[in-house]
């Protein structure tokens, strides 16, 4: 794999680890994080599936946007519209005058695993259940 491919997806998976750590701890949580993260690291992975498919990538970080692009090289990724119009939505978070809540942080972080998952599918990225038993 490309270095600047895993590069991509190393960050995109620091933005979904991290998301998944705030939004467990019990005090203080900062659910605008939570959901900027997940925004970061569905653009991230868009991002990575262009450099595959393309070797290059859209600068910008409207998701929707760069679904688009996706959908020009698999039209398969309309399968994940819905998810990349809500988190894209989520930009707003980084900015005063807007707070996200928790069940904003939880909706985010269940778009992102949807995202997730279906892009890491197409990158080849799936793991591969072994069948050694274990001792």
């Amino acid at each position: 794999m490309k270095e600047v491919l895993e590069d991509w997806i190393r960050k995109a998976e620091g933005d979904f680890n991290t998301a998944s750590r705030e939004i467990k701890i019990t005090e203080r949580v900062n659910y605008d994080i939570v959901c900027i993260l997940c925004q970061q690291c569905v653009e991230k992975y868009l991002k990575a599936f262009q450099i595959y498919t393309i070797d290059d990538f859209s600068w910008g970080h409207s998701l929707v946007e760069l679904l688009e692009s996706c959908i020009r090289v698999d039209n398969s990724f309309e399968f994940v519209r819905f998810e990349c119009s809500e988190l894209n939505g989520f930009m707003r978070l980084r900015y005063p005058a807007d707070f996200a809540q928790k069940d904003d942080a939880q909706r985010a972080l269940r778009y992102t695993k949807v995202v997730r998952k279906f892009i890491r599918e197409k990158l080849g990225l799936t793991k591969q259940k072994s069948t050694k038993k274990k001792k």
